[in-house]
């Protein structure tokens, strides 16, 4: 483990250093990470962000790379990095970016009303990504990307779940191993008018994607082919100091897609303050609006914000039979980095239902 870290300090390090000396408007931050989350408990780490954007008149938005590495009150390890680079004019978009985690997975059943004890997958993973986009018609950009998942948990038996209540029903089997390697093809549909990237004041965002993932057991030859696709759509409105931002979002998953990539609830964009893999489904819906104030205090760096909203979640595309409405309220602080690309800092406290709440650090807004 020690070695591993410092491996990923070493890695930050480099990558900031480099970077070309004759980019004068590059913009470098590396910061203490402190932060919270329900399926985590303390988080403890640091983080690396380095923006820059080129004086043109042709509107080029800013690249970036940003990376944390991160220890967890409950025995989790994530080194990430990523790379996000705009040519000209922006006529092409590369990303890329790797994830090490190791990093115990919450499961309490696989129905979307399980209800069952709580229980630990030891989940130790690599992921690798890719991806190339190409400026198509005015703000429309048609991507293709790919993903590499390398899984190596070992065997385990975690029983059947037991126990429910009046609003969660049972209906829970023992989780496999997660010992496979899966390779996702996902091909994307955009259009985006936003003003920025990190935190948008105007515009809107429609994005569309098909995801083919290919998996393959450790033990087994042949490989087993799955689809997943997703919509999300956002629009931004200011006036003055004051901005409102609502989001849509739909994914309908493979039902009998691996665990680790079924649609699950929680996490520091959508469904703010629900643990992550509490709940898993095939189908999501949901939405939410964020209303965000920036002040004049501190130099104008210092924000405020407001949301609220949910998401329902079901085994089909079909909410007739059932189906359950989680809601996600809260607010947060942001303290903006630059104010040329609008890169920040926010600090969130979400609240749902039944008790779960959940503090969440990261940069950049939430959508």
């Amino acid at each position: 483990m020690r070695r591993l870290l410092l491996g990923a300090v070493r890695l930050l390090c480099a990558l900031g250093m480099a970077l070309p000396l004759a980019a004068q408007e590059k913009k470098a931050a590396v910061l203490p990470f402190i932060g919270s989350a329900p399926e985590t408990g303390l988080q403890l780490g640091v983080a690396y962000l380095r923006t820059w954007q080129p004086e043109d008149t042709l509107g080029t938005r800013p690249s970036s790379r940003m990376g944390n590495i991160v220890f967890t009150q409950k025995d989790q390890f994530r080194a990430f990095i990523e790379s996000d680079k705009w040519t000209a004019g922006n006529a092409k978009r590369r990303q890329w970016g790797a994830i090490v985690a190791l990093y115990p997975l919450p499961f309490y059943g696989y129905s979307v009303d399980a209800q069952g004890p709580r229980q630990t997958i030891d989940n130790r993973s690599a992921e690798f990504w890719v991806t190339a986009s190409r400026k198509g018609r005015t703000a429309v950009w048609n991507s293709l990307g790919a993903r590499l998942v390398l899984n190596t948990t070992p065997e385990q038996d975690l029983g059947w779940c037991t126990g429910g209540d009046s609003t969660f029903v049972v209906d829970c089997a023992p989780a496999p191993a997660i010992r496979h390697t899966t390779l996702l093809v996902t091909a994307a549909r955009t259009r985006d008018t936003r003003d920025f990237l990190f935190a948008p004041t105007t515009g809107r965002f429609i994005d569309l994607s098909l995801t083919g993932m290919s998996t393959r057991e450790r033990d087994r030859p042949d490989s087993d082919l799955y689809f997943r696709f997703r919509a999300d759509a956002r629009g931004y409105r200011t006036r003055g100091r004051h901005t409102i931002a609502v989001q849509g979002l739909l994914i309908n998953a493979d039902p009998y897609a691996p665990l680790d990539q079924q649609v699950v609830m929680g996490s520091n964009t959508m469904l703010r303050g629900y643990e992550m893999g509490r709940l898993r489904a095939d189908f999501l819906l949901g939405a939410q609006a964020e209303w965000r104030y920036a002040t004049p205090l501190l130099r104008e760096r210092l924000g405020f914000a407001l949301f609220g909203g949910g998401a329902q979640l079901d085994s089909e595309f079909d909410f007739d039979e059932g189906g359950t409405f989680f809601p996600s309220v809260g607010g947060g602080i942001r303290f903006r980095l630059d104010a040329r690309t609008r890169s920040a800092v926010r600090i969130d406290f979400g609240v749902g239902r039944k008790g779960n709440s959940g503090l969440y650090v990261a940069f950049n807004e939430a959508f």
